[in-house]
């Protein structure tokens, strides 16, 4: 069982023991897999914010969020949830980065790793890792391992703190004054 937010009792995507278990788990997986799972949790993620911060009583959220609706790819969650400010630019860069990487894998020949030319230029590039002066000698394997990790905590963090937006209700005034002759 997940524990339980305690602002409002819904599940939380993240806690420690499932992190820590999905972390060991993805280290141990091939490039390709691991690629595409930290694309696809992160993914889920960006969903997980997208619908706390949908106003519920509008029904919009299955007109949105689903595969084939406007939010439904994780460029998308990607690209709504920076403008809208639900994450930051480090984040917004890293989720693309990793975006980048998962589609290389997710529609790239067969037998790619790390290693391969069309992946080792991503190498060096997370926002996250040179904010930290992570040692770019790293292979891009554990930059996306580091990058995975931190991104999960960030997004948790944001998902524990995503509300609906909602606009305040002004009451407008139905008699307007006279222009003023100068």
């Amino acid at each position: 069982m997940e524990p339980e937010n305690p602002l409002t009792g819904a599940l939380t995507l993240f806690d420690a023991r499932n992190g820590k278990e999905f972390l060991e788990e993805f280290r141990m997986e091939s490039d390709r897999a691991a690629a595409i799972l930290a694309g696809a949790y992160l993914d889920q993620s960006l969903l997980q914010i997208l619908r706390r911060s949908v106003v519920p009583k509008l029904g919009l959220e299955d007109k949105l969020l689903g595969t084939d609706k406007p939010l439904g790819t994780f460029s998308a969650r990607i690209n709504v949830c920076a403008a809208f400010g639900l994450i930051g630019e480090e984040e917004f860069r890293d989720l693309h980065w990793v975006r980048r990487i998962r589609n290389a894998f997710a529609h790239g020949q067969h037998g790619l790793t790390f290693d391969s030319p069309e992946l080792a230029k991503f190498a060096g590039q997370s926002a996250i890792l040179r904010r930290f002066s992570r040692p770019l000698q790293e292979t891009t394997r554990s930059q996306l391992n580091t990058v995975t990790a931190v991104l999960m905590l960030l997004l948790s963090d944001r998902e524990a703190q995503a509300t609906p937006v909602q606009l305040a209700q002004h009451q407008w005034s139905v008699t307007a004054s006279p222009p003023s002759k100068d």
